[in-house]
């Protein structure tokens, strides 16, 4: 993933983008170690600077807001959450500034900037097409997200059809599958153990179910047990509780 990413953007003459889940750290770091490499700047959003900042808190070996390759771009919406809880985000808004690329920065020298990017992000692709340079864009996320089934995940529909674009490179060989790591998984799985069936081919045997509680508590050990569980969508910034 690093080697082609280093392969394109080296070579680029206007912006790239990634479109990738901000939990992905494995892709981020590809794309922070091939900036370094090939003197780019890799530009993210504030949601995902803010869980750079988290997992720094547990390990120091991935790229931070702060280090010289990395910049922020403040979209309106999410910079909105953090100046409305200032005292849960602290003095992570105003260090953020520090270290803010603008819209005017990015347009005035397109081929500097590799943009680590949202499904929702077609309209900043959209921004920089020209009949000069293509605009470069690296899919990691799910294929099955641009079969044209999923119109209810914003934008999926808008990244497939840069397919047919003579104006972006899209790129979609990162990521050929995901059965085990998408939210799908429980209603793609067992189609998996179908078509496997039908084609002769025997899939592994299910394992027995435990014969006892998953999850014990690590202080007297009894079963613990799940009280309330939370979407994607909650733990988001909507979902920040500023008390």
């Amino acid at each position: 993933m690093e080697k082609k990413i280093i392969e394109v953007i080296r070579a680029q003459k206007n912006i790239s983008f990634i479109i990738s889940s901000s939990q992905n750290i494995d892709r981020i770091v590809s794309a922070y170690k091939a900036c370094k490499k090939t003197g780019k700047t890799l530009v993210i959003d504030i949601y995902t600077a803010w869980v750079l900042e988290q997992v720094r808190k547990v390990t120091k070996n991935v790229p931070g807001m702060e280090w010289p390759e990395v910049r922020v771009y403040a979209d309106y919406s999410q910079d909105q959450k953090l100046k409305d809880n200032p005292a849960y985000f602290g003095d992570f808004r105003p260090r953020l500034y520090r270290r803010r690329v603008k819209w005017q920065e990015m347009k005035a020298s397109p081929s500097s900037f590799l943009y680590f990017g949202k499904m929702s992000s077609f309209r900043k692709i959209d921004a920089f097409k020209n009949s000069e340079a293509q605009v470069n864009v690296f899919y990691s996320q799910w294929q099955g997200y641009l079969d044209g089934s999923h119109l209810n995940y914003f934008g999926s529909d808008r990244i497939a059809a840069y397919r047919e674009d003579p104006k972006v490179n899209l790129s979609t060989p990162i990521r050929h599958y995901g059965l085990l790591s998408n939210r799908f998984r429980k209603e793609l799985l067992p189609l998996a153990r179908t078509l496997l069936a039908a084609q002769g081919r025997q899939p592994l045997p299910l394992p027995p179910p435990p014969d006892c509680d998953l999850w014990h508590c690590p202080r007297c050990g009894a079963p613990m047990r799940v009280v309330d569980r939370f979407t994607a969508a909650q733990l988001y910034f909507a979902g920040v509780d500023p008390s």
